[in-house]
């Protein structure tokens, strides 16, 4: 073969090529010929289209290519083929489905018709919402413009399919017609306002990948009508059937309501609502959305409060304070849940806080007389004490803290800051001892308990002078009195002071006692020839019992008794019930119980001590347990004895555990 030969023979097998080629591509499609011949036989120039003709003549040709659509599309098929060919599925199937109920006013008076009616497409059972939701996938908002879901407000039915090679004009050729269509879409430029179609308003979320409704109006819009300065309204939509005759032309909107509940949208519109809250802020959407809904009551009901109170001239504060806690509450879950809350919700709650305290402090300054000594006294110094008295002297109020103690209580001085302090001493002893079991080297912990001890009293001194003491008290605006206090009366405290035992009596509007509570010791044989400790000397030890027997399995003998056997102690607890920490959680006090005996302590459960003698203590069971020293932990009962309670009126319970008959203020 001579090179002219080769040379026609290589352009004709390319020639080939190409032809194989085109013939393969044109293969990776839908012939969508019979829609287009129904379209432009059904379909007239006004884009009504005759429903009762196509039913008579054309509804098996329509079924032939709905059979073509429903088989398994070609699997070579790029963008612009499928996106025709799902245009053209949806405006066939919703074409179909009003001639499978016409005559019929309204594809709304049809069941379900989006969601719930199935038709195959690309072989595969779908539904015109899921169609749709296949098209905004691709991204092309131009698609609203060639969906037709068979109402008189919808974009126009072309009379034609749309095809791959033709999709992009007729895409924008239907948007320009659908836009020039005055039935559907206004633009009055003079007025600087376009009234267009509420699809816009419901799809504006597509839209905006391609600049936003008003970009899109600009583009496709008559020439001239609209810019993007102008302003935006929609129409209200006709869902009346788009028939080329009058079967859908009395159908309205009310009609279109009544068909929206029949078909259980306003149900699921309800139900994606209530379980949207939560979504939204990523928590529980039934805890959210119930307290969400739940407040509504509350927050009318507060609101009526609120206008009843104006209309009588009372008090708005309550009303008010509790409609914007409804108002707020469900957003109050999510702090709780420890989601981020809106920014509004932080100023409302900092709005409630400011606003309940200006009232208080109003209230309480206007309450303010000068027919006794003070407006309140506040009889202990402990925690409940200081913050009751910080809090009333803030407020306005002439404040006096009457304590015979220093300031700082139980929690300063025998609770909280030496527990917690000795505690610290002996879970560091622990840790070194058990450093094994870390891949460290274990240290055989020697200590001096005078130096622990002193740590623990550096400590609680420290706390005391940062806040407990008189001068910051005083500093607040608090008179501290250090006294032994009385009552005469409802409105007098007969105080006798702990420096000069001089002896005055005062007077107050009201008062509040905070005096705390001490050792409950129980009387046992022969307590009198042993150690007895309690929280209130246990922290004053200048030597360290070798043997500690703990009475009670409450906080402070279980807290102690792991402290003592860490540091060195034997320690043996004595409790009568089955277990330890009987208010707490079984299965954790059970993980507690096993660690405690694994560390050495000794726990008699079901017992008690029958008596007493020096060294020893005789248990119920006849067992004898050895001991240097005893700490009673076997509960609390309140300082009340010395006030003389009965001369106000007030009485209390049997264990004085709660105040009863309280007598108000004179």
């Amino acid at each position: 073969m001579n090179l002219t030969e080769r040379t026609i023979m290589s352009r004709m097998l390319g020639l080939l090529g190409w032809l194989v080629i085109g013939i393969s591509a044109q293969g990776q499609d839908i012939d969508h010929g019979k829609w287009t011949g129904l379209l432009q036989k059904y379909v007239t120039p006004q884009w009504g289209v005759n429903y009762a003709q196509m039913k008579s003549d054309g509804i098996g040709e329509l079924d032939q290519y709905l059979n073509e659509i429903a088989k398994p599309w070609p699997e070579r098929m790029d963008a612009d083929a499928t996106k025709a060919a799902l245009i053209d599925a949806y405006n066939a199937l919703t074409v179909r489905w009003i001639l499978s109920n016409f005559p019929v006013a309204s594809i709304w008076r049809t069941q379900d018709p989006f969601r719930v009616q199935r038709h195959k497409v690309d072989g595969k059972l779908e539904s015109l919402d899921s169609i749709e939701t296949r098209l905004r996938n691709m991204g092309d908002p131009r698609i609203h413009a060639a969906l037709v879901c068979a109402a008189r407000s919808c974009p126009p039915l072309r009379r034609e399919a749309y095809t791959k090679l033709e999709l992009n004009h007729q895409l924008d050729d239907n948007l320009r017609a659908w836009l020039a269509e005055p039935s559907n879409n206004q633009f009055l430029p003079d007025k600087k306002l376009a009234e267009v179609s509420k699809i816009f308003d419901w799809y504006a979320g597509d839209f905006e990948k391609v600049g936003g409704v008003p970009a899109v109006l600009e583009r496709f819009a008559p020439p001239n009508s609209f810019a993007i300065s102008n302003k935006l309204e929609y129409q209200k939509y006709n869902w009346g059937l788009n028939d080329s005759g009058s079967v859908g032309a009395a159908y309205s909107g009310f009609d279109f309501y009544i068909d929206y509940v029949r078909n259980g949208y306003l149900v699921s519109d309800i139900k994606g609502w209530f379980l949207g809250l939560g979504e939204r802020y990523g928590v529980n959407p039934l805890i959210f959305g119930s307290i969400y809904v739940g407040a509504i009551p509350f927050f009318s009901l507060s609101i009526a409060w609120l206008v009843r109170n104006l209309r009588r001239g009372q008090s708005v504060v309550a009303p008010l304070l509790s409609a914007a806690f409804f108002f707020v509450s469900a957003y109050l879950y999510l702090l709780v849940a420890g989601q981020n809350i809106p920014v509004w919700v932080y100023i409302v709650i900092a709005g409630m806080l400011a606003f309940g305290v200006w009232s208080t402090v109003r209230k309480v300054r206007g309450q303010v007389g000068r027919s006794t000594d003070y407006d309140m006294v506040v009889i202990g110094g402990g925690a409940a004490g200081l913050t009751a008295a910080g809090m009333s002297a803030v407020m306005g109020a002439r404040t006096a803290l009457i304590s015979d103690n220093k300031l700082g209580g139980d929690c300063t001085w025998q609770g909280c800051v030496p527990s917690k302090s000795l505690l610290k001493a002996a879970k560091v002893a622990h840790a070194m001892r058990s450093a094994a079991k870390y891949g460290l080297e274990p240290s055989n912990v020697s200590h001096e308990w005078l130096r622990i001890i002193e740590r623990v009293h550096a400590i609680r001194q420290h706390v005391y002078e940062d806040v407990d003491a008189p001068p910051n008290m005083e500093k607040l605006g608090v008179e501290v009195i250090a006294a032994r206090a009385r009552f005469v009366d409802q409105n007098s405290l007969e105080i006798t002071s702990s420096e000069t035992a001089e002896k005055r009596v005062v007077t107050s509007r009201y008062f509040i006692i905070a005096t705390g509570s001490k050792p409950d010791i129980p009387k046992i044989e022969g307590m009198d020839l042993v150690p007895v400790l309690t929280n209130e000397t246990l922290f004053e030890l200048k030597e360290r019992p070798q043997r500690l027997l703990v009475l009670g399995t409450g906080p402070i003998g279980v807290e102690m008794a792991q402290a003592f056997q860490r540091l060195g102690s034997d320690v043996t607890v004595i409790g009568r019930s089955a277990g330890i920490l009987k208010h707490d959680d079984a299965e954790l006090t059970a993980m507690l119980r096993q660690s405690l005996e694994g560390e050495g302590v000794r726990l008699r459960l079901g017992e008690q001590v029958v008596r007493f003698e020096p060294g020893l203590a005789h248990l119920k069971s006849g067992e004898i347990v050895p001991l240097d020293a005893v700490l009673m932990a076997t509960g609390r009962r309140p300082n009340l004895e010395s006030l003389q309670l009965q001369a106000t009126g007030v009485s209390t319970t049997e264990r004085a555990s709660r105040l009863t008959a309280i007598a108000g203020p004179t």
